[in-house]
């Protein structure tokens, strides 16, 4: 009655830095290598494979997958102020993938912090969202990486007793994997959207009293905004988020 799964997962990172006048300059690369066996997820195998301690079972099913990247990062700290950025070139199966961040960071005193923040990401589909299929769930082999762009500014007040805290964020991303059902009735099924942009906003008061029974006291509370919501669909989690 049990699915099995055996992954094998390995690769290397090399980085290298260098401190000058300008600030900390890094260079680095990462490859990684993933392979599954399994009784479910991934291409049918030429030949089954037996299952360790399981003598009754075998692994009908497998994969491959190799990725990396290589990244460019430099960072400079003055006495308030700081900057960094990067610049990333990912490689998977498909494709190149160019990506970045970049930041800044401002504490004009010891009480406030302002942090401005931008990224361009990607995230791989699993061997779940690919291949997993089974009674209630469709796997979708056709799935390709979910990218994103998106925005985050963070105002932060503290005192020896008390902290205010804010952000807001901004989010574009495309190809956003979820995995949905048109019904009660009907199997969960791993689609991608086309697009979907998601704001919204935080807020937390914190109070650390120095001396008392009471440890600390936080109140936190945010608003979210998306310009899509589930529709007729019944989503797990990308168009679908807890609402008042």
């Amino acid at each position: 009655p049990f699915n099995y799964h055996l992954t094998d997962n390995y690769g290397f990172y090399l980085s290298a830095s260098y401190v000058w006048l300008a600030g900390r300059t890094s260079l680095s690369g990462e490859l990684r290598h993933s392979k599954i066996l399994s009784t479910v997820l991934g291409e049918t195998l030429s030949e089954p494979l037996a299952i360790l301690g399981a003598s009754d079972r075998f692994y009908t099913k497998g994969g491959t997958r190799r990725w990396g990247n290589v990244q460019l990062r430099h960072q400079k700290q003055w006495e308030h102020f700081g900057v960094k950025a990067s610049f990333e070139a990912d490689f998977s199966p498909y494709g190149i993938t160019p990506l970045w961040n970049a930041g800044l960071d401002w504490k004009p005193d010891e009480n406030w912090s302002l942090r401005l923040v931008g990224a361009r990401t990607m995230r791989l589909p699993t061997f779940t969202d690919l291949y997993y299929t089974a009674t209630g769930y469709v796997g979708n082999p056709n799935l390709v990486p979910e990218k994103a762009t998106m925005v985050v500014a963070d105002l932060l007040w503290t005192n020896k007793v008390w902290s205010l805290g804010a952000d807001a964020f901004f989010r574009h991303g495309s190809n956003l994997i979820d995995w949905v059902k048109e019904d009660a009735a009907s199997p969960w099924e791993s689609r991608q959207i086309t697009s979907m942009n998601t704001a919204g906003v935080d807020f937390n008061v914190g109070f650390t009293p120095e001396s008392g029974v009471v440890e600390s006291l936080n109140l936190r509370g945010g608003y979210v905004w998306a310009d899509k919501d589930s529709g007729s669909l019944i989503s797990k989690y990308v168009m679908d988020y807890m609402r008042f």
